[in-house]
């Protein structure tokens, strides 16, 4: 829990653990979030969490037992935790380690960013934005 469950900083021995490792879980992880994690990581994608009936599966498995998707999709739900903040610029809730990172434009090379924006300039053509019920197409 908090760092992906293979991490290497070593690449050829992070994928390799991906490949062969044996998850572990620390002890207050209830048997239903184990059941998950190791549901949407089986290695074979045949077999994974939501490779049959989509999001459906996921939905369906014990860990969301309690959730009622129709009152989450409506928004009628409140969030378990929502941490307190004094502005919308407000970082408290955030290690110092990531607040006092330079801020970059973009992790993509210019070159790069700029010939996909170029090749997809019509990716999003007549579609817009719906903040109550997500993307329309006009």
């Amino acid at each position: 829990v908090g760092i992906p469950p293979f991490y290497s900083q070593n690449v050829n021995e992070m994928y390799n653990k991906i490949q062969h490792g044996v998850l572990r879980f620390p002890p207050f992880l209830s048997e239903n979030c184990k059941s998950l994690i190791v549901a949407l990581l089986n290695r074979d994608p045949k077999k994974r969490l939501g490779s049959k009936d989509d999001i459906e599966d996921i939905k369906a498995h014990p860990f969301f037992k309690d959730i009622s998707w129709d009152k989450m999709m409506k928004k009628a739900i409140d969030p378990p935790y929502k941490p307190k903040v004094k502005a919308t610029d407000d970082t408290s809730n955030f290690d110092a380690t990531f607040t006092n990172e330079p801020v970059v434009d973009s992790v993509i090379a210019s070159s790069a960013l700029s010939q996909t924006m170029a090749d997809s300039s019509d990716a999003f053509k007549d579609f817009t934005f719906n903040p109550k019920g997500g993307a329309l197409l006009d």
